[in-house]
């Protein structure tokens, strides 16, 4: 994932710097979002029905933090294109405890995406404030790590297993800017909407996982609510 993240973060510079002729900006990101994940919940019910004991979903899949980070430059005074990578998470939580011993089994969700943005502003008046509308358009790589461990009295087991994700993801959203220091300040909200594949094992895309003993396919679904907070950082004019 390391050497992912670097070579997606080289190729927005090489990106952005191709496309710097009205400037450059690198610009932070900070998000908050929501995610349906209706296959990871109902793989989470699967779950607490197998342990056979009143196990409880402690935790499922809810909202939580993006970051991210971008290269982008202006066209024309009032429309901005550019690249970025953001990386976010969520999670589940299965567990259950008696005397006896314990049982807990977590599936924990994260995404890189890499994507392209354009978006366009028109200004309020003389307030220095823009109303602003965008459009983003990003590949996923989702990893599911599945951790579980139990306990019964004094044996204890555990296990891990990881898999991979790819898909791809289309953001509208309309927001405010302004500039602050010679910094513009984006707040935006926008709704995310895409298609994932199953997840497989690293390296083995028709080892995929399943819900129940069907034929029904795992899949994460990112789809839902934005709020994204991003400052742009001048370093080329």
């Amino acid at each position: 994932m390391r050497h992912l993240l670097l070579t997606l973060l080289a190729g927005i510079l090489l990106t952005g710097s191709a496309l710097a002729q009205g400037g450059l900006y690198v610009s932070p990101r900070l998000g908050y979002g929501t995610f349906q994940m209706s296959l990871m919940k109902e793989f989470q019910q699967r779950i607490i029905y197998e342990t056979q004991v009143n196990a409880l979903a402690t935790d499922s899949f809810s909202p939580y933090f993006q970051y991210g980070l971008g290269i982008s430059t202006d066209l024309t005074e009032l429309t901005r294109v550019g690249t970025f990578i953001e990386r976010g998470s969520t999670g589940g939580r299965v567990a259950y405890e008696d005397y006896s011993g314990e049982i807990r089994v977590d599936n924990l969700v994260n995404y890189t995406a890499f994507g392209f943005l354009i978006n366009t502003r028109k200004p309020l008046g003389n307030s220095g404030i823009s109303v602003m509308g965008g459009i983003e358009v990003n590949g996923f790589l989702s990893r599911l790590r599945m951790l579980s461990y139990s306990r019964i009295y004094d044996t204890r087991d555990s296990s891990e297993s990881d898999f991979n994700s790819f898909g791809f993801g289309v953001k509208p959203y309309i927001g405010l800017q302004r500039p602050f220091f010679n910094m513009p300040v984006e707040l935006s909200a926008g709704y995310l909407a895409g298609m994932n594949g199953p997840f497989h094992l690293p390296g083995q895309q028709d080892s995929y996982l399943t819900l129940n003993n069907s034929d029904k396919k795992l899949k994460p679904d990112w789809n839902g609510l934005r709020i994204n907070l991003t400052i742009s950082v001048p370093i080329m004019k």
